[in-house]
């Protein structure tokens, strides 16, 4: 008796981890938000600093990032003070592509 009702314990708790696992796997498919548009010469300033520290593949990955995060505008402004502040902004939105 007591196996049939762990049984029927586990056959209730098997879907349950099936869909909280399926729901896992989708929010880690979850679309980014769309780029913000940024000019050539943005973009060719963003990379030209970027690539004196990193690579490439980090530089992309950061440009892609920092344009979800801020609109050309408020990334001028904010690259305009770069102060502490604004460069601990940029480390932190940069920081997930260095394990890519």
């Amino acid at each position: 008796m007591r196996d049939r009702l762990q049984l029927g314990t586990l056959r209730r708790r098997v879907p349950l981890a099936v869909l909280v696992a399926a729901l896992v796997a989708l929010a880690g498919c979850a679309k980014e938000p769309p780029l913000n548009p940024y000019p050539d010469d943005l973009i060719a300033n963003f990379m030209k600093g970027c690539r004196q520290r990193a690579s490439q593949q980090i530089c992309d990955c950061g440009l892609g990032k920092i344009q979800r995060r801020w609109t050309a505008d408020e990334f001028r402004a904010l690259d305009k003070t770069m102060g502490e502040a604004a460069a601990a902004q940029i480390a932190e939105t940069v920081a997930s592509c260095a394990g890519h």
